[in-house]
């Protein structure tokens, strides 16, 4: 089997898995939405789940976020093409062995500034087509300290296999 080059789930010459898929989903939505309001809400949530912490104006001091790519796009008729990746990991507290991986891909297109009128009141905001991918994976052995051992490594295939594979 090879492994995925994305997430490198199978362990080199094992045929077993170092990481089990939680969840892979996509969410697609094309209509009037608010780019700067998605971006914040996203990033307070994860920060709240325990994927890093502090403010989105110090982000960039946020070691356990990690936005590893961010790419706006400008063109005159088709308007703004936004990429955002996210890369996210965080300890469960109950086990050095297991680590939750989150991966979000956020890419906008057809991106462009209006106005809406709520009320009588005009409000800025955009329009365009915005897709969510987001991957969760459940790493085992995330620092490889039981490959690294003398001894654990020699039960750590019975132990992914056979002990914590079925209780997953």
């Amino acid at each position: 089997m090879a492994a995925d080059p994305r997430t490198n789930l199978e362990l080199p010459g094992k045929g077993i898995y170092k990481s089990l898929e939680a969840a892979r989903f996509r969410l697609r939505f094309k209509d009037y939405f608010h780019m700067k309001h998605l971006y914040m809400m996203m990033y307070e949530w994860m920060v709240e789940e325990g994927f890093g912490h502090g403010d989105i104006y110090k982000k960039r001091e946020n070691e356990d976020f990690n936005e590893t790519f961010y790419l706006t796009r400008e063109t005159q008729h088709a308007g703004k093409e936004i990429w955002i990746w996210w890369r996210l990991k965080k300890d469960p507290g109950f086990s050095k062995f297991l680590q939750y991986q989150v991966d979000i891909d956020i890419h906008c297109v057809l991106l462009k500034d209006t106005e809406v009128v709520v009320n009588g009141q005009k409000f800025p905001t955009n329009w365009g087509d915005v897709e969510v991918f987001m991957n969760a994976n459940l790493v085992m052995d995330p620092n490889e300290e039981w490959e690294k051992h003398a001894w654990l490594y020699h039960i750590m295939n019975y132990y992914r296999g056979r002990m914590i594979k079925p209780v997953i």
